[in-house]
């Protein structure tokens, strides 16, 4: 008895434990789960930034391309060697292109930390492009909350769907992995911090609006200090006004909605006037860029309708195979040629004009304001700007637009029809993966510039200037027969008009001993630019004169490099050849110190080190040469 009492104690007693364990773990996991629930913003944001930081892992290991070189690589003013307010100075007063003075800045402080090498530039890419991704999840969720009025778990879900649909897009792998292109990001990152700011500032709750909206003008300095194209942030502004706070409410309340409204159409007005009297700021400023373009500005204005619904394409079907650095597209030269140029109009024009009719009304302002997004967003780069036709990486901040939009959409079907949640939710999921997939292996392509270029022209083999990069990297990784026979090639493809394939080609012939045939193609590149030429072709120039025995002229074009490129140690190298050769010793000392002041090159300041101890004597005053 006293056994079988042993017994049964022992079973309640395990049975008491096996219960308590089981509500013990059930209360842990409810706890869990409350706690999620409790913290589901955050928690999807830090899977956000996993996911997004996953799909682009190789990223670092890529290398400095294209664009880059120039913008970095050879760009003195960012090699700075000393973290101090000096040298960062330097590099913010100092962009390579306008008035980008954030992104100088950010290449300074990668190259004194990575030491110039590609890796430290391409973390902080990665770094910049979570940061966007977390700040347009935010937005997006502000944008749909306005939206249905309420705050719904499905709200943050949907937002963070489509904020991941958009970070993981391979369109936008080429601002990632293409370095210089971070003021792409910067410009879009400040451009989303501005309007949410505004937005909060707005808010009807919110107690301190003249700090967040100080805190709009503040991001929206910063983006218009990163990227020309964030100067649309004051008409992205007015939209947030009257698109997003409006949502649902009259449009005009007094007589300064009526200003602000038409503004946009006087501003048009007066572009138009600009650009057709060519007297103008803009005309003086911004079109006399066409001088170094195979096509003019009226026919890349008939262009650029195609090139928008190209870009839609590419959103729309992002398999990884149609994402290049190059594409080949063909310039409208008229309305009917090509035939589509004047469907791509039509179509434009039905899209603004269904935009701004959801824009009028009441209850659906916002996606008419969304609709306006990528528009408004690619109306600088995709206007009369002379720049290159097509460039994957402008649709970054038209994209995020797209994706606010595609947003309110799947959260109005949810709500009406929530027995199709799941599949919805299963198939964001699908198209996620399948982007993920497309941006890991468009990444892997950015390793090195043969393999860029190598892809390149076979997507875009009639591109002149993908077969000219192509044949330059060729040539400088030791494939000169390779390298020379791309060259070549480019410039047929180019009908000798493409004047920077021109001078790629002529220094490798100067390279070989070629002088006539190098002479004659350096010289016809600085003929296409000769009323704005580039520094590089100023310092060809001046080589050939050098090569021919022509001093003086040698040294005018170099004097006339330096004074544009004034950052560049290689012109006052040849700037000082040029004095030698003339017997101009002070002035050929002096270009040797400015080179050696400039130049990070250890074994080129060494090189000329000696030259001076070999050549001249005397530091001070005049020099003799020995």
């Amino acid at each position: 008895m006293w056994r079988l009492g042993v017994k049964i104690e022992s079973k309640i007693a395990t049975y008491v434990e096996h219960i308590s364990c089981t509500h013990w773990r059930s209360d842990m996991k409810a706890g869990w789960l409350a706690w999620i629930v409790r913290h589901e913003y955050s928690v999807l944001a830090i899977l956000l930034v996993l996911v997004v930081s996953f799909v682009y892992h190789e990223t670092p290991g890529n290398s400095f391309n294209f664009d880059d070189f120039g913008n970095i690589v050879r760009y003195a003013p960012v090699h700075m060697d000393r973290l101090d307010t000096a040298a960062l100075a330097e590099a913010f007063s100092n962009p390579k292109i306008g008035h980008r003075y954030v992104p100088s800045l950010t290449f300074a402080i990668d190259w004194w930390r990575g030491g110039g090498k590609a890796r430290a530039f391409l973390q902080t890419n990665v770094l910049l492009h979570v940061l966007t991704s977390l700040v347009l999840f935010g937005f997006v969720t502000q944008l749909m909350r306005r939206w249905i009025g309420e705050d719904r778990r499905s709200v943050v879900l949907v937002a963070f769907a489509v904020t991941a649909l958009w970070a993981l897009h391979p369109i936008n792998s080429q601002a990632v992995n293409l370095i210089v292109q971070r003021m792409a990001i910067l410009s879009t990152l400040f451009v989303l911090l501005s309007l949410s700011c505004y937005l909060a500032a707005r808010g009807t709750a919110q107690r301190q609006p003249v700090a967040w909206l100080l805190g709009s003008v503040f991001f929206g300095a910063l983006a218009a200090i990163s990227k020309e194209n964030a100067w649309i942030l004051p008409l992205l502004i007015v939209g947030v006004e009257y698109g997003v706070i409006r949502h649902g409410e009259p449009l005009i309340r007094c007589n300064v909605d009526w200003a602000v409204l038409f503004a946009p159409f006087v501003l048009a007005g007066l572009l138009v006037l600009d650009l057709g009297t060519g007297a103008g700021p803009i005309s003086e400023n911004y079109v006399s860029g066409y001088a170094f373009r195979p096509f003019s500005m009226v026919e890349r204005l008939l262009t650029q309708p195609r090139v928008v619904f190209y870009y839609m394409a590419l959103v729309a079907w992002p398999m990884p195979g149609r994402f290049s650095v190059e594409h080949d597209f063909l310039v409208s030269t008229s309305l009917l040629s090509p035939p589509t140029t004047l469907l791509s109009l039509a179509a434009l024009a039905g899209v603004i004009a269904v935009a701004l009719f959801l824009f009028l009304r009441t209850r659906t302002r916002l996606p008419g304001f969304l609709l306006l997004w990528p528009l408004a967003t690619l109306a600088i780069e995709s206007s009369f700007i002379a720049l290159e036709l097509v460039f994957e990486h402008r649709m970054y901040l038209p994209l995020t637009g797209l994706a606010a939009l595609v947003g309110i959409s799947v959260l109005s079907l949810i709500r009406s029809y929530p027995e199709y949640s799941k599949a919805v939710v299963a198939l964001l999921l699908l198209v996620a993966i399948g982007l993920s997939v497309s941006t890991m292996k468009r990444t892997s392509m950015w390793r090195e510039p043969l393999l860029l270029y190598e892809d390149a022209v076979t997507k875009a083999p009639a591109s002149s200037r993908a077969w000219g990069n192509l044949g330059l990297y060729r040539y400088q990784g030791g494939d000169a027969e390779g390298g020379l026979a791309a060259l070549e090639l480019a410039v047929d493809l180019g009908n000798g008009k493409d004047a920077k394939v021109l001078e790629n080609l002529g220094v490798v012939y100067l390279d070989l001993g070629r002088l006539d045939d190098a002479a004659s193609l350096i010289r016809h590149a600085y003929a296409l630019q000769r009323e704005r030429p580039a520094p590089s072709i100023l310092n060809h120039m001046g080589e050939v004169e050098l090569a021919m025995g022509r001093h003086a002229a040698a040294a005018r074009y170099f004097r006339d490099a330096v004074n544009v490129a004034s950052w560049n140690s290689v012109y006052y190298w040849n700037l000082a050849l040029a004095y030698e050769g003339m017997s101009q010793c002070v002035a050929a000392l002096a270009a040797w110190r400015r080179y050696l002041s400039l130049s990070r090159d250890a074994s080129g300041s060494a090189q000329v080190e000696q030259h001076i101890g070999a050549v001249y004597h005397s530091v001070s005053g005049e020099c003799y040469e020995t």
